[in-house]
């Protein structure tokens, strides 16, 4: 969405990062953790927003479409698990890749995550070297995923209409 269609709705935005390079949003409430992070990602070129809590992460969601969510799982107000379950229900986010981040290393809480919609998860303390090649890795084949959604959608379309007419060629069922 471009920022005069934002504004025309009347929506304010939270902040609106113009660049081609890829968009990564992270959420975490420990803003020492989120500079590293920053720093760790910033330095691949890539483009950083932070939010310290859920609600925050969800407005840059809706105003700025990062390509890529890095969201700790502990922090005040909703959790980031019940912020990755959230963004799943929105259209525009759903397949958006989520890496869950947190120091519980029980099956019940990494359940949790992937039930919410988590693309990846991985645990404190982070292993900054993997970092960045994780979220490239994720990246790509977040883009993979959409260009495969694309040509699957253009073989539906060639498939059930007639490329001279533009007309339906079968009955839906």
């Amino acid at each position: 969405m471009l920022l005069r269609e934002v504004l025309q709705e009347g929506k304010q935005p939270v902040v609106v990062v113009p660049d081609n390079k890829q968009l990564v949003l992270v959420c975490d409430d420990d803003s020492m953790q989120r500079l590293l992070i920053r720093q760790c990602l910033e330095s691949e070129g890539m483009r950083v927003l932070e939010a310290q809590d859920g609600h925050e992460a969800l407005d840059l969601v809706a105003t700025n479409n990062p390509d890529f969510v890095f969201m700790d799982v502990d922090m005040p107000g909703i959790s980031g698990i019940e912020t990755c379950r959230r963004l799943r229900a929105r259209e525009e986010s759903e397949d958006t890749p989520v890496l869950i981040v947190t120091g519980a290393h029980d099956q019940e809480t990494i359940d949790l995550g992937f039930e919410a919609g988590a693309t990846q998860y991985i645990t404190k303390p982070l292993n900054w070297p993997l970092l960045s090649r994780l979220v490239k890795y994720m990246l790509r084949s977040a883009d993979t995923y959409q260009e495969l959604k694309l040509k699957e959608d253009h073989l539906r379309y060639l498939a059930y209409f007639d490329h001279m007419t533009d007309l339906p060629n079968r009955r839906s069922s």
